[in-house]
């Protein structure tokens, strides 16, 4: 190919046509009596500066032909392949870079189920070391194709060569062809033939859509097979050999037939396993399905064996409940065994018990599957986890105070200052009046508590008045500039401050409602003993503060015993902020409360009905938590504490009992008739509903991804049209998905969802029917991804047909040897130059020529004028004197 010249806007080059006008302006403009070669030369100059401008307008550009070319090779190494095969490819890769010519670059790209970059395109080819194990069990010609552009320059020759046998099973080629279309860079594929060796495989395991206990039904088993192969068929039920089969395998398809009954409701896990000769890749000889069988499932209680705890799985027994207990040790290890139980019951158990998969398997129980939780919070655990955050917190209705309460107000702190005239006193190693170090104190206290717990300050002196009432804490800043302006001054009068505190936190719910005096003076007289002792019964605690050697620190003192709390005292002014901190962090810190107490039943709850209702014993402890602000609360302590609560957390539900089953707390409940109906009622609260039929799940696998089938059909056969459908999919490796499932015909709900792991995926399914707020479901099904697509059979034609269509979409061959890579190639790759700004430099220097030219003086260009005449006669002369001696000679030769 040739150079070529061209302009890239030749529209500008009419521009050209407006010279000979510049020529009679510059002709007209000459001034009279100036040099006339000046003016010719000037003129001359312009005229080539508007051509030059013009040309540069037009933007010239050179295509010039580069020899050179850049091939980037592809080359398949995905576990599907042979030995012989990936052998095949790199034979062929070597002996292609040895026909390739010193100028041209080459770079490698091996890939998988992801590509990597082997080596960047480049002169010097360095042999790579190439890995023993392929990145991946799929192969993602998309993916390496892309990054195989992404590697290749911008311009020049470029080319990219792939070398596969075609079986794509992640990703989607034509999705690239476009681009490399649009960039002119051809793809060269040369396929790598599969040899003619024997396989057999598993397609599919089936099972029904449904079925009951206790009932026959068939499983079947798809096997394939390119020959003649024998062998066995074994069948795993839950990894427990229950069948085997001998097998005699044809050339095709293969179907074989296994009957199976399961004996309960649960969630069963069959495998299969193919063990024949010949065969080539063992990866693909097993499938396996998931298969819930609904119905009554155990109740698991984890824990030691005590008396209490058998007493409890008697009594239930009556109640129609088959309780399994085990210890903490024995816990399941997998999500399987989990589903085999409809509701999981840790009693007394420290959480550190559990490792942490298992509570991570607990968690996607509950949210994804929608399995039931109680969690019994007795004595034995709540000592040996004080000071630590549970993991399990997540999933209860609760918060423990060790974790400050998030999300519900579970204090109220009323704090009582002092301002009467001595609060002024400076202390001479600090430099700060006692009121300013109060203030301080009630800052450090305030930023211990979480946005929705309330804090009040009511400053006393003579009288009570308040500086902060008691509200939330969403807005500490508020809270802060109010205590700046508070002034000491005024006689102490603590009894009128502690009734006005007391008035006002009657009228809070807080789990948790404590006061928090600080004085340094003697107060007027009052009945303070009656004041608090009646404080101390309506759950309200006090705490006293009493500073400097003139407080009334046996007052004080008697003020925090007769309210239940603590009393403090300090002559060192510096330590007023550690002690509010200590006192509040006191308050909030979980606590047993081993108090006797009868618990109340809360209004309005959804557990229990009124007639079925009989008041239950005393409980001689239990630990107080705060309830969350979705949980409902089913019984209460006397200060409003939750005893028992429960909440939807996910699909699932769990609930909190705050006590025991009666090893201490709850001794006199083991001889109270209500205890199995009361532990009844709690377990068919968390236990997920039996399946509704109106929703019949199925799951199968097309095309690498997963197919999420659902029909709906009321009791009657009709169809169930416009509801709200969602699937929760736990993945083999417990992450979670949820999707929709769109509605795609009467009755009919359908989706499809990426599979991204090989093993067991189990869905629970949900819906909400048209103009209800209430979610129904959960509906359990399963199915598994036994093994790669990689490892599926597919002829080898099919994947040759895909390399073949991408080699004409994208211009490029289907190679036979490795000769033809860097040679006969069907064009020659070209770069395009643009030269328009090479033109501004000469512009720029003749423009600065011209301007000198017009200013140097006229008699300076006499010389070159006379020169220029002389050169002119001379040249003149000679061409008179040829011309006269032509035609001499021409008059001879013709006889004149």
């Amino acid at each position: 190919m040739r150079t070529v010249f061209r302009f890239a806007q030749p529209g500008y080059l009419f521009l050209l046509l407006l010279l000979p006008l510049a020529y009679l302006i510059f002709l007209y403009g000459t001034r009279r009596g100036s040099s006339r070669l000046k003016a010719w030369i000037v003129l001359g100059l312009r005229l080539l500066l508007l051509a030059l401008v013009t040309l540069s307008l037009a933007q010239p550009l050179l295509t010039v032909p580069v020899p050179e070319q850049t091939v980037v090779f592809v080359v398949d190494r995905s576990a599907s392949l042979l030995p012989v095969q990936q052998d095949a490819g790199i034979a062929f890769l070597r002996s292609a870079l040895q026909k390739r010519k010193a100028a041209d670059r080459a770079g490698l790209i091996t890939f998988g189920a992801v590509p990597q970059v082997d080596l960047t395109p480049a002169a010097e080819w360095q042999w790579p070391v190439f890995p023993a194990e392929p990145p991946g069990d799929l192969t993602n010609i998309e993916a390496s194709l892309k990054l195989a552009f992404a590697s290749l320059p911008p311009e020049g020759g470029r080319r990219i060569v792939l070398i596969s046998d075609g079986a794509e099973n992640a990703g989607q080629v034509g999705e690239i062809i476009p681009k490399l279309r649009a960039e002119n860079v051809p793809v060269d594929v040369y396929p790598l033939p599969r040899p003619a060796t024997s396989e057999a495989l598993i397609e599919h395991l089936a099972l029904p859509r449904r079925s009951k206990k206790g009932e026959p039904f068939l499983l079947q088993v798809v096997c394939h097979s390119t020959g003649e192969a024998a062998g066995e068929l074994l069948l795993y039920l839950n990894e427990r050999l229950v069948a085997t089969q001998p097998v005699t395998l044809q050339p095709g398809t293969n179907l074989f037939l296994f009957t199976q009954t399961l004996p309960a409701a649960g969630v069963y896990r069959y495998r299969a396993e193919l063990a024949v000769a010949p065969d080539t890749l063992p990866a693909n000889n097993q499938a396996g399905g998931v298969m819930v069988v609904p119905g009554d499932k155990p109740v698991l209680l984890v824990g030691e064996s005590t008396p209490a705890s058998r007493h409890f799985v008697v009594r239930l027994a009556e109640e129609g409940f088959t309780i399994i207990q085990q210890p903490a040790r024995l816990f399941p290890q997998d999500l399987k065994a989990l589903t085999a139980y409809s509701a999981i019951i840790l009693n007394d158990l420290p959480w550190s018990a559990l490792t942490p998969n298992q509570i991570e398997l607990l968690h996607t129980y509950v949210h994804n599957l929608g399995g039931g939780l109680i969690v019994l919070s007795g004595k034995n655990s709540a000592e040996a986890e004080t000071g630590r955050t549970s993991p399990l917190a997540a999933l209860l209705p609760v918060h423990s105070q060790l974790e400050q309460r998030v999300l519900f107000p579970s204090l109220s702190l009323l704090i009582l200052l002092d301002t009467s005239g001595s609060m002024d006193q400076v202390q001479y190693e600090g430099g700060f009046s006692k009121l300013r170090l109060a203030k301080e104190a009630t800052i450090a206290a305030l930023q211990l508590l979480v946005e929705e717990e309330r804090l009040g300050v009511l400053a006393f002196d003579a009288q009570p008045r308040w500086v902060v009432t008691l509200q939330n804490v969403d807005d500490p800043e508020r809270i802060i500039r109010r205590l700046a302006p508070l002034q000491t001054g005024g006689s102490t009068n603590l009894y009128a401050a502690l009734e006005e505190a007391y008035r006002s936190m009657l009228k809070e719910e807080s789990a948790i409602r404590h006061i928090l005096i600080l004085s340094d003076g003697i107060s007027d007289p009052g009945d303070f003993e009656t004041l608090a002792k009646a404080i101390a019964a309506s759950g309200i605690t006090i705490s006293t503060v009493g500073i400097g050697q003139d407080a009334d620190r046996e007052l004080l003192t008697n003020l925090a015993a007769w309210g239940r709390g603590r009393a403090f005292y300090t002559e060192d002014f510096n330590t007023i902020p550690q002690i509010f901190i200590a006192e509040t962090s006191r308050v909030l810190r979980g606590a047993v409360d081993e108090r006797p107490f009868r618990p109340q039943l809360a209004a309005g709850n959804g557990l229990w009905t009124a007639t079925r209702w009989t008041e239950p014993p005393e409980l001689t402890g239990f630990v107080r938590t705060t309830p969350r602000r979705t949980a409902e609360v089913f019984l209460r302590a006397p200060d409003y504490s939750p005893v028992l609560a429960g909440w939807r957390f996910g699909l699932g539900r769990t609930v909190s009992f705050l006590s025991d089953l009666g090893e201490n707390w709850a001794r006199e409940w083991l001889a109270w008739p209500g205890y199995g109906e009361f532990w009844r009622q709690v377990i068919n609260w968390v236990i997920p509903a039996e399946p509704y039929t109106l929703l019949q799940p199925q799951v199968s696998i097309a095309d690498g991804r997963g197919l999420l089938h659902a029909d709906a059909l009321d009791p009657e056969g009709n169809f169930v049209n416009y509801l709200q459908v969602k699937a929760t999919i736990t993945t083999p490796r417990g992450e979670t998905q949820t999707i929709t499932l769109p509605q795609t015909g009467p009755g009919e709900y359908r989706t499809s969802f990426p599979l991204t792991a090989t093993g067991e995926y189990l869905v629970a399914i949900t819906w909400q029917q048209q103009g209800s707020a209430t979610e129904e479901g959960p509906v359990l099904t399963g199915f598994s991804v036994p093994y790669s697509p990689e490892y599926r059979y597919r002829r080898t034609v099919d994947g040759h047909r895909l390399l073949a269509e991408l080699a004409a979409a994208t211009g490029g061959r289907i190679l036979s040897s490795p000769e033809e890579v860097f040679t006969g190639r069907p064009e020659v790759a070209t770069k395009e130059r643009r030269t328009g700004h090479q033109l501004l430099p000469w512009i720029f220097l003749l423009f600065l020529f011209e301007l000198a030219l017009r200013f140097l003086p006229v008699h300076l260009f006499r010389p070159l004028a006379a020169a220029l005449r002389i050169f002119r006669t001379t040249m003149a002369n000679r061409f008179r004197a040829a011309w006269q001696k032509v035609a001499t000679n021409r008059n001879r030769a013709s006889g004149w």
